[in-house]
């Protein structure tokens, strides 16, 4: 099926779309558009504030598909647009024709095709961005035209006219009109345009930040197949494990040299694990069903994460430094700002109520009549031009409440933009802490795990030797194959934390997926 793309930004006057044709991606085609992502993107440059983001923000960045700016008052570029009638069912069946797994970028090409919260989120821009030309038009002149034709029965049934005291007649009516309005001064028109503005603003950036999200979406259900794929394999081979392990217990238990209570502690073990086989590979199916529920697809095979995963420390190697950005570029930030700059022009809107509002009309018509019992018919041309003063007197405190609510809600709004002020500084010195700690804390489970093989190794032979018994065996095994899920899942969790920290830091873009693609598989 033919997906087209519409790029877009919208501007004060509406929507400009020019059209770019892509195929739905497939597993061959996947291969070859992942390209995109890599040669197409820049790097993350400054910000020049929150009117005009940095190159690392932008929309054509975040969106491997660019963006043509609409007109030069759009301050912030809007990305692909999507058609309804372009939009694919969800499917739930596999992908057609996949002879090798997929990567991170390549899942993420089919996340930006298919994702519904994404195309929902450009909808929503869509719509502000058509509200724009709507609130001003409130500013502009408007023209109406009206025609009317009437037949017109007449039955006089009594008159003091001496002449035609009674009687009947018939004749028609024909008339039309034209009429211009131009407002003059009306401060709640103004304040809706500006408001509408600002709403467009807030749109953007939350559309930006859904293209981000939808970037760390994709690399989680990408890496948490992975993790419940090494789940499964690590009980399998922990159970493999204890199964020898029985073997040697019944075989010493035949021989008289192992306790019936031993056998049962290897039965309770090989069971326990049995129980977490059947739980890891539920939460594989899972996780499954969760990468399907953004790309459309299920069932997909991924390429596995190398083990020997790239470590650095970010750069800048300062928290403050991220913190310093991330105020300044996070896009849930910007739309909470823009949120506030929405809910102070209500308060202007609604308190224009006080004001008076003036208005020039001017109209031009004809009308002609045919002639009655009582005279001749007529033919009248009729222009006028008029101004209209409208000055509100007395409302019954409506001006007064709406103005009172509009305040409350912008104290609302502050206060969301305060939350999103903390949150991200939390995101920030949590995922910049977690960077540091994990590197250490990768180091330090590569050595356990060594220092627990070779544990199992002294343990397995102490047994053979009657010097322990089957239970330190066993606890010895449970004990490598635990370090070895938490070796896996560390590696897991320090690629997600560079992605969340740059998330925070608002500079996450398509070209941090190829990259990290590139450099972990």
């Amino acid at each position: 099926m033919a997906l087209t793309i519409l790029a877009a930004t919208l501007g004060l006057g509406g929507c400009a779309t020019r059209e770019l044709h892509q195929t739905e991606a497939t597993p061959a085609q996947i291969q070859t558009d992942a390209g995109l992502l890599k040669t197409e993107l820049a790097g993350p440059q400054e910000d020049s504030g929150f009117g005009q983001p940095a190159p690392s923000a932008r929309m054509d960045q975040v969106d491997p598909v660019p963006a043509p700016p609409f007109d030069e008052k759009t301050e912030l570029p809007a990305p692909a647009s999507y058609r309804a009638e372009d939009m694919p069912a969800y499917n739930a069946a596999e992908l057609p024709a996949q002879t090798e797994p997929m990567t991170l970028d390549q899942v993420y090409l089919l996340a930006l095709q298919n994702d519904p919260q994404l195309r929902g989120a450009y909808q929503e821009l869509q719509a502000v961005g058509y509200g724009v030309t709507a609130a001003r038009a409130g500013l502009l002149p408007s023209v109406t035209g009206e025609a009317n034709r009437a037949r017109v029965k007449q039955n006089v049934v009594d008159s003091e006219n001496a002449v035609y005291q009674t009687g009947r007649a018939n004749w028609s009516e024909n008339g039309w009109a034209l009429t211009l309005t131009q407002p003059i001064f009306d401060l709640g028109a103004y304040h809706k345009w500006r408001q509408s503005q600002d709403a467009e603003r807030k749109e953007v950036a939350s559309y930006a930040y859904a293209q981000q999200d939808l970037m760390l979406r994709a690399a989680t259900a990408y890496l948490s197949i992975l993790a419940s794929q090494d789940q499964i394999e690590l009980t399998e081979a922990e159970r493999n494990t204890t199964e020898k392990q029985m073997e040697l217990v019944q075989a010493r238990y035949h021989s008289g040299q192992e306790t019936e209570v031993g056998v049962s502690e290897v039965q309770a073990r090989l069971d326990l694990q049995q129980a977490n086989t059947l739980l890891a590979r539920h939460d594989y199916l899972d996780k499954q069903q969760g990468l399907q529920e953004i790309i459309g697809y299920g069932n997909v095979k991924l390429r596995r994460v190398r083990r020997d995963l790239p470590m650095t420390l970010p750069q800048p190697n300062d928290a403050q430094v991220w913190l310093r950005t991330a105020l300044e570029q996070n896009w849930s930030i910007r739309a909470a700002s823009a949120a506030v700059a929405v809910a102070e022009k209500e308060v202007s809107v609604q308190r224009a109520g006080y004001y008076p509002s003036l208005a020039l009309r001017a109209s031009t018509g004809r009308n002609e009549t045919g002639g009655s019992l009582f005279g001749g018919g007529s033919t009248v041309a009729d222009t006028r031009i008029t101004l209209n003063l409208s000055v509100p007197i007395f409302q019954s405190g409506y001006t007064y409440g709406m103005s009172q609510a509009a305040a409350s809600r912008l104290g609302a709004a502050s206060s969301e933009l305060s939350l999103a002020r903390r949150k991200v500084q939390r995101q920030v010195f949590s995922s910049f802490q977690n960077i540091v700690i994990g590197i250490d804390r990768i180091k330090a489970l590569n050595s356990s795990v060594q220092s627990f093989e070779l544990a199992l190794k002294q343990k397995e032979e102490g047994f053979k030797a009657g010097l322990n018994d089957i239970v330190s065996v066993l606890d010895a095994t449970r004990n490598l194959y635990n370090a070895k899920r938490q070796q896996a899942e560390a590696g897991y969790n320090f690629v997600l934390d560079g992605l969340k920290l740059k998330q925070a830091a608002g500079t996450l873009n398509a070209a941090d997926i190829a990259a990290i693609s590139q450099e972990i598989l």
